[in-house]
């Protein structure tokens, strides 16, 4: 399968956006939720799924074992990158954080910097998450949990794996990931960090997303055409739908008084399924003809390499946290811009190195700039 421009351009766009919200910048205000009751996070797991779904779901049926194998050595890369942002929070953040009395990094770090021992441990099981390191991990436990998901809904079909992930979901709305804890360290006895130290996302949740990617992505696999069949009056709804919480969300805030319940992000509230339901049903329609009348080369480009990108964002904006002095004042509007400037410049050339690195390109074999530019097809496995 040759990879497909919009697919790449969307994962770009999740990732330039989640720099911006990561930032110490003004930016981060307009960049964290601007579509509605809905992140980057969502956008990007479920794109993540949606592939995932799409190149593996028929291929478990006739290759169980081999597709396994496949999506654990994916697990098993992005675990990699998880290291190397593991290693520079540990090291050079944390320095930084002490040494120069950092506020930012200070709170971000403070499981670790108060039990460095016992932190390193347990985040390298994937228990200790400390806040912007707990994306890949979430990323690795569904990767990871992938073939069997995909071998149950072989024997079940798409109906009770989905009807299963839905009662899950309804269950952590209602208090599950602190139930199950609490049964970890009272009942089995084992030791684990605070329940606050275990990352912000809620799996018991986000696996709904993760199950409603792989799907949507199985589906559109096998019905290709499937969205030119989505009836008029489902589109008019969803669309209805999407520009209401659009919306409520400019005229409330992110997150409206008396509202949490319905649209608190970590435990992938309501709203935000209704919301990720529309949007899906509008870009499954519409994506294509709005696509082909915009340029979408330059978010494709991050979009192709988003695994090394993706951590080189986590490590850029580690970095630039250590400049905040203070958390009640803003840094000056030309060190924002600097800030943002240098982060992308950042971004694209890692982008650009991981693609010369995937044709060939060698920094010792001599000079050939010119395959930083050069466009080629990439298996979607990449993904």
């Amino acid at each position: 399968m040759k990879r497909q421009i919009g697919l790449d351009a969307l994962r770009g766009l999740f990732l330039a956006l989640m720099t911006l919200t990561h930032l110490p910048t003004s930016a981060s205000r307009w960049a964290s939720q601007p579509f509605g009751f809905l992140s980057n996070a969502e956008g990007f797991v479920f794109l993540s799924a949606f592939l995932v779904g799409s190149i593996y779901a028929s291929r478990a049926q006739m290759a169980p074992l081999q597709t396994a194998a496949t999506l654990w050595r994916r697990a098993g890369k992005l675990y990699v990158y998880h290291l190397i942002t593991l290693v520079f929070a540990f090291t050079f953040a944390a320095w930084i954080a002490v040494a120069y009395e950092r506020p930012a990094l200070q709170h971000l770090l403070g499981y670790y910097l108060s039990q460095p021992d016992t932190a390193i441990g347990e985040a390298l099981w994937l228990l200790y998450r400390p806040p912007l390191l707990d994306i890949l991990p979430l990323y690795i436990v569904f990767l990871l949990a992938s073939p069997m998901l995909l071998a149950s809904r072989s024997r079940g079909g798409w109906g009770l794996l989905l009807g299963a992930s839905a009662v899950l979901w309804l269950l952590a709305q209602i208090g599950l990931r602190g139930w199950m804890h609490d049964a970890t360290t009272l009942v089995a006895g084992l030791r684990v960090p605070p329940l606050r130290q275990s990352g912000a996302f809620d799996l018991f949740a986000w696996q709904f997303l993760w199950v409603g990617g792989l799907f949507v992505g199985a589906w559109s696999a096998r019905n290709p055409a499937w969205p030119k069949r989505i009836p008029t009056g489902l589109m008019w709804t969803a669309l209805l739908a999407a520009l209401t919480l659009l919306l409520l969300r400019y005229s409330l805030g992110m997150t409206p008084a008396g509202w949490r319940w319905a649209v608190n992000k970590w435990h992938l509230a309501p709203l935000r399924v209704l919301e990720v339901t529309a949007i899906t049903l509008i870009v499954a329609r519409c994506g294509g003809t709005v696509a082909r009348s915009l340029p979408l080369a330059p978010l494709a480009f991050l979009g192709r390499s988003s695994l090394p990108v993706f951590t080189a964002h986590v490590i850029t904006c580690l970095l630039f946290l250590g400049l905040i002095r203070d958390d009640s004042v803003a840094l000056a509007p030309a060190t924002q811009l600097a800030i943002i400037i240098v982060s992308f410049a950042v971004l694209y050339s890692v982008a650009a190195w991981d693609q010369a690195w995937d044709r060939g390109w060698r920094p010792w074999s001599g000079s050939r700039l010119s395959l930083l530019f050069r466009r080629g097809s990439v298996d979607h496995s990449a993904a």
